[in-house]
């Protein structure tokens, strides 16, 4: 019943914040429900959401359709890590340089990922 319940609370966090960036007009690719914050965030659309800084830890996130098709773009094969690595090496600047070349390189030509978190 404890499981159900957390899960019903991430999913109500996921719809509430997803619908404040589709009301702003906002586009996203990651939305995180619950994380590490290892780095400092950035004010972002509302007083419910940030931009966040570099991460670990990610309890809980989602992927908008946009988003998703942007990750399976990506030359994954190369990039045998963590998700706790690969996430935020797609939105902020990564303190490892073997993660940091890698994410440079995959996303070179694009904008990074469009991220955001619940405060």
């Amino acid at each position: 019943a404890d499981n159900r319940r957390g899960w019903a609370r991430a999913w109500g966090t996921l719809q509430r914040q997803a619908s404040l960036l589709a009301a702003r007009g906002v586009a996203w690719d990651l939305l995180y429900l619950g994380r590490h914050r290892l780095a400092c965030d950035s004010a972002a659309e509302g007083e419910a959401l940030v931009v966040p800084g570099f991460s670990s830890c990610a309890h809980a996130y989602a992927l908008s359709r946009r988003g998703m098709r942007r990750l399976l773009e990506l030359p994954l094969q190369s990039a045998a890590m963590p998700v706790d690595e690969l996430l935020p090496a797609l939105y902020a600047p990564h303190p490892r340089a073997d993660v940091a070349a890698w994410a440079r390189e995959a996303l070179r030509g694009t904008d990074p990922f469009a991220a955001f978190a619940a405060r």
